[in-house]
Formats: structure tokens, sequence, C-alpha cells
């Protein structure tokens, strides 16, 4: 512990507040980011090897911890890391961050048991939600002129993150091969954590912190069980029985003390996890509940795709990656077309890509039930460029709702919510799926997961449609 607050303060001396941020420097907080990103979809890549490893019970709900566990603290914690970056320096959390980030991928990469690669998972999601505030504030604070291309970069690594983890994920398993090859997945990120941290102080500068800079723990403390608990209720119900029940009630009891909570804060003038007057606007609360059925629906997709493609329909690693870049591929490219679309259609850019979607999960069901590739082919394409439309749509209208004086940690709020609607989706869909696959198998359990999308995308086309309707009167 010495060596590293020895580190931390010799990072922190290094900086200068008013140094500038340059491309290099951009280049590598946006790495920062890009690991943690990939990290949510390459666990994908890595679910039949893992399962097979650990002798999981194919369709079990046990495996969609590997990505629940994860997400859950990534959402719930990315608030809370957000203000202590504020507090302590930006720069200086960003190295403690990537640090841990580091060791706590070398602990799933070792995992001995599945209890200690979820708890691994668990900590490692916790770690990547004190990266990712802190690379978005350094890019506001120091990029000065390159910053509305930093931002730009930045936006288009979600689907860059998805293509490398599909493919690259897939290539390196093949690489590896053999029993527990999905351990690479994990241990790639120590070269790369490495790296960032010996060209971080010298290519980063920091933030002043501001000693005043409220942190609720407390208020973090209880956003985090409510969202764990909830979510390990919703995905173990089939494996923990009536115990269910307490696990919900621990959910419930948290989230009513977590109200109980924010009130108190709003009575007293502090700063809560959530600020208030954050959800007043009728609008801004409307778009939350258009945006909730849109990751759920992707997070369930996430967890049942790589299974249904490796072991399902029997794709080799190499095929099952190529077969899904196309939806990496129409992601990254529809997002770039989101600003003119909008432009023309306003809000109602949000129901065009999820019709865009709607089309291409449809296709995929057929592709799926008749084992066609080129029409999973197309119809991936199609669900990655109605995703990318509707993301990038679905932010640029929710962050525009947001107050102004908010709107630092109304994004930290709304990119929560993302995360923790991405984790439900895995964790309902997740027992869905494994469910229908114990009875009818994977490609039947697979074609459940299209169609409830469908039902969730025609939500989302018709709460977007209202929308747009409502701006209009």
């Amino acid at each position: 512990m010495p060596l590293v607050r020895k580190y931390l303060d010799r990072t922190s001396a290094r900086g200068d507040s008013n140094r500038a941020l340059r491309t290099p420097g951009i280049l590598l907080i946006l790495a920062c980011a890009f690991v943690p990103m990939m990290d949510t979809f390459i666990a994908g890549v890595a679910l039949p090897g893992i399962r097979r490893d650990f002798a999981i019970e194919q369709g079990s709900a046990l495996l969609s911890l590997v990505l629940v566990g994860y997400i859950a603290t990534f959402g719930a914690l990315l608030i809370v890391g957000g203000r202590i970056g504020d507090r302590f320096g930006r720069r200086r959390v960003l190295v403690a961050s990537v640090a841990g980030f580091l060791v706590t991928s070398a602990i799933c990469g070792a995992a001995p048991s599945f209890e200690i690669l979820v708890g691994g998972r668990v900590l490692q999601g916790a770690t990547a939600a004190f990266v990712m505030p802190q690379v978005l504030g350094l890019v506001t604070a120091h990029a000065g002129p390159r910053r509305e291309r930093a931002i730009s970069w930045y936006s288009s690594m979600s689907g860059l993150s998805a293509l490398v983890a599909l493919i690259g994920g897939s290539a390196l398993l093949d690489l590896a091969g053999g029993s527990g090859a999905w351990r690479w997945l994990f241990l790639v990120n120590i070269p790369v954590g490495i790296v960032a941290l010996l060209l971080l102080p010298r290519l980063v500068p920091d933030t002043e912190p501001n000693r005043d800079q409220y942190v609720d723990g407390r208020g973090g403390a209880l956003l985090s069980v409510t969202v764990l608990s909830l979510l390990l209720a919703m995905s173990m119900s089939t494996i923990l029985g009536a115990a269910t029940l307490l696990v919900a009630l621990v959910a419930v009891v948290c989230g009513v003390a977590l109200w109980s909570h924010l009130r108190r804060c709003a009575r007293a003038g502090r700063q809560a996890v959530v600020p208030e007057g954050m959800f007043d606007n009728t609008d801004l609360r409307w778009a939350l509940i258009l945006m909730l059925p849109f990751f759920a629906g992707a997070g369930g997709f996430l967890y049942a795709l790589p299974q249904t493609l490796q072991e399902g329909l029997g794709h080799s690693l190499i095929a099952a990656g190529l077969l899904t870049a196309p939806m990496a591929v129409g992601f990254l490219v529809s997002s770039f077309a989101v600003p003119r679309i909008r432009a023309r259609l306003g809000v109602a850019t949000i129901a065009l890509g999820a019709a865009i979607q709607a089309i291409g999960l449809a296709g995929m069901a057929i592709g799926v039930s008749t084992a066609s590739v080129p029409l999973m082919g197309v119809a991936m394409l199609l669900i990655g460029t109605g995703q990318g439309i509707t993301l990038g749509a679905m932010n640029a209208h929710m962050l525009s709702l947001v107050p102004a004086e908010l709107a630092g940690v109304g994004g930290g709020v709304l990119l929560t919510a993302q995360q923790v609607s991405i984790a439900t989706g895995a964790a309902v869909l997740g027992t869905v799926f494994g469910l229908v696959v114990q009875s009818s198998g994977l490609q039947a359990a697979m074609v459940t997961v299209l169609v409830v999308q469908i039902v969730l995308a025609a939500v989302v086309i018709t709460a977007g449609l209202r929308s747009a309707a409502r701006r209009v009167g």
C-alpha cells in the first residue's frame, strides 16, 4: 500500500491542471475506457467455454452472473465514481481504477472456481465504474479545441469495442484453443493496463481536487445494494427457490431506505447520489421509460447469442465472430448518421431505429430457425443499424432534457440507468432463455428471446412516436 500511495502522489505531483490534453493523451484515456466497454461484449464470447470448464448445466441461470455481476456494479457505481474523481483529482482516480481493473482482470483469468470468477467480475465492474467518468471529465476539462473530436471518438467506441470483442475475442479463443482458452480474454487486459499506468502520468494532466465536493457514500451504497439484490433475485430465482423472496425483500428495504435518504438530502440541501429535480421534467421521465425496454432487450440478446451460435448451431469460434460482425459494423456506421437524421425527424428518429431493429430481429428469428447463415448476416446488419440509430437519438434526446445545472451528474444517472437496464435484460431474459433451453433446445430458446425483443422494440416505437407527438403538440 505505501508503494501504491507513493505512486499516486507522484502522478498527482506531475500533473498540471492547466496543461492541455494532446492527441496522444486523448487516445490513451480513450483506450482506458475502451477496454471496460470491450469486456462487456467479450465475456459473452467466453460463456460457452466457461460453462464447459466449470461443468455448469446448459441453460443454467448461474451463467448469467458472469454478465450481470459486471454490468450491475459497473452501472450502480458510475455516479459515485464521478463524484470521487471530482473530489480527489480525475487522473489520480483514473490511475487507481486502471490498476484495480488490471488486478481484477487477473483474478478473473486465474479463477480456480466459478464463484471466484463471478466475484472477480463484480469487482471488475466496480473498477470500470471509476474509469469511465474520469475519461469524460478529463476530455471536458483539458481537450480544449480537440474536445468535439474526442467526444466523437468516444461515442463511436461502443460499436468499435463490440466489433473488436466479437471478432478479436473469437480469434483469440481459436488461437489459444483447448480447455481454459476463455481465460485469455481477461488476461489480455493486463499488458494494456500496465502500458496505461506507465504513460498516464506523462501524457495526461490532472484536475485540481475539489475537497469541498460532497460524496454521497450512503446513497451510493444503498443504490448499489438495491440494484445488486434486485438483479440477483431476478436472475437466480430458479436456483434460489424460496430464498428469492428474502433477496427481493433486501432489495425493497434498501430501495425504501434510498428513497428516504434522497428525501432527507433534499430537505437538508445536500447533494445526493441522484440529485433533486433530476426527473421533474415529464418528457425526461417518458424518455427514461422509453430507454428501459431497449437496453433490457439488448442485454438478453448479448447473453443468448454467443451460446446459440457456438453450441446451438455448431459454428466455430471464428465463424460465430464473423457472423456477429455485421451488427457491430452497422452500429458503428449508423451512429455517425444520427445527427443528420435527427435534424430531419427529431425524436421520431428513435422510432425509426427501433423499427429497423425489429425487422432485423424478425429476420434473425427466421434465420436461427432455419440455420440460414446469409439471412442471419443480413439480419445482424439491420439489428446493428437500428440499434446505432436508436441509441444515438435516445442519448441526444435525453441529455437535451436534463437541466443544464445537472448536466454532468445527469449524464451519469442516465448511463447508470442504461447499464442497469442491460443487466436486467440479461438477468430476466437469461432466465427465460435457460428454461426454454432445458425444455426445447438452444434454437427455440434464442427464437423466444428474439420474439420478446421484438415486443420490446414495438414498445420503443410506440413510446418514440408518442414523444414525437408531444413535442409537436
